[in-house]
């Protein structure tokens, strides 16, 4: 199978803010996860996901509970991430901000619950980045469990 790669920025750009503080933040509760959750996605017009998987069409997340994401599909390509293997490329999926991801992220029990979607497609999400106007405003790093936000965004939650 050959892999066309093609690189993010020259579809979608994305910047850190160098002039804003960013802080870790750590959900505790259910209750802290879904109203950080809901703060975060009512702020953020797209969110990036990486996608660890086999496939390399966007149509094969048809039938998994991502489905919606196609109909919401900014950008969907090569990531340029290290790939473990033929059948594990890492893709990069940005989707705009929708009801749908509102109710995906709301059911989750905290911001690094992202297990196999389809473990017969080995489809994972992982990674999501939260963005605003181009610029990050939430960068997760699932397996590390670290989450990483703007100061602003949950200012007013603390």
């Amino acid at each position: 199978m050959k892999y066309r790669k093609t690189k993010i920025k020259d579809y979608f750009s994305v910047k850190w803010r160098d002039d804003k503080d960013y802080v870790c933040f750590a959900c505790k509760d259910q209750k802290t996860y879904r109203n950080f959750m809901k703060k975060v996605l009512n702020s953020c017009d797209s969110v990036c996901f990486t996608v660890m998987s086999g496939i390399d069409r966007l149509e094969e997340l048809a039938d998994t509970e991502l489905g919606f994401m196609r109909y919401n599909c900014l950008f969907f390509g090569y990531g340029s991430g290290v790939n473990d293997g033929d059948y594990n490329i890492h893709h990069l999926l940005v989707v705009k901000n929708s009801y749908e991801l509102y109710e995906f992220f709301l059911n989750k029990k905290d911001i690094f619950d992202f297990d196999y979607i389809d473990k017969e497609m080995t489809i994972k999400l992982e990674n999501p980045q939260f963005i605003k106007d181009g610029e990050v405003l939430c960068h997760t790093v699932t397996h590390e469990e670290i989450c990483v936000v703007l100061k602003e965004v949950v200012k007013e939650m603390v």
